[in-house]
């Protein structure tokens, strides 16, 4: 059991943390300074959340979609840069997250966390994942610079576009998605995610 130094007298383990009623608040400083403890959690206003490993399903649909965009850069004249694999921005002090995809125009800073959200932010949801935690995370995304965020939803087998405006569309899986200029020639049929 590891244990969390929260006074200099007081030491209480992340389990009991997490069965308070009032939860622990840090900073993502405070995260930085022992990795090893906080690697699996992201934090949402100064809260430390515990990500679960992901199932099979998703690590399939984040690896197609990957394959998608990047057999756009590649072989269809597309541009930019994918990010995928769990990687990680650092939105603020009080909120740092992983992600499951991300598209940007140009290289972002090598060796360090991002301070700011790509062009496209992707999180695929499934039953594990807190709906509170995952709208806050989309709205910090788009305050921090997402043109948009795509949220695959899994078992109902759509994809939801929230746009920079916050506005939101949902696509079925017999739709085809074709984002504006900003990722110009894409185009993404929401079946291809789920076969």
């Amino acid at each position: 059991m590891s244990n969390l130094i929260l006074e200099s007298n007081t030491t209480t383990s992340i389990e009991q943390l997490q069965s308070k009623t009032k939860p622990i608040k840090m900073t993502a400083s405070e995260m930085d300074k022992e990795p090893e403890k906080w690697e699996f959690y992201e934090l949402y206003n100064g809260e430390p959340f515990e990500m679960p490993y992901s199932k099979p399903e998703h690590a399939k649909i984040v690896a197609k979609l990957s394959y998608l965009i990047n057999h756009w850069i590649i072989n269809q004249g597309g541009y930019g840069i994918t990010y995928s694999g769990e990687g990680g921005v650092r939105l603020s002090e009080l909120n740092r997250y992983s992600y499951d995809v991300a598209w940007n125009y140009e290289l972002v800073g090598e060796g360090k966390i991002p301070e700011k959200s790509m062009s496209l932010m992707v999180e695929v949801i499934s039953e594990s994942n807190d709906v509170e935690k995952m709208l806050q995370k989309i709205q910090n995304y788009i305050l921090h610079g997402a043109v948009e965020v795509w949220i695959i939803l899994v078992h109902a087998q759509q994809m939801q576009v929230y746009y920079s405006d916050f506005s939101a569309k949902l696509y079925s899986k017999d739709a085809t998605y074709v984002p504006g200029d900003w990722m110009k020639g894409f185009s993404l049929k929401v079946a291809d995610l789920f076969i």
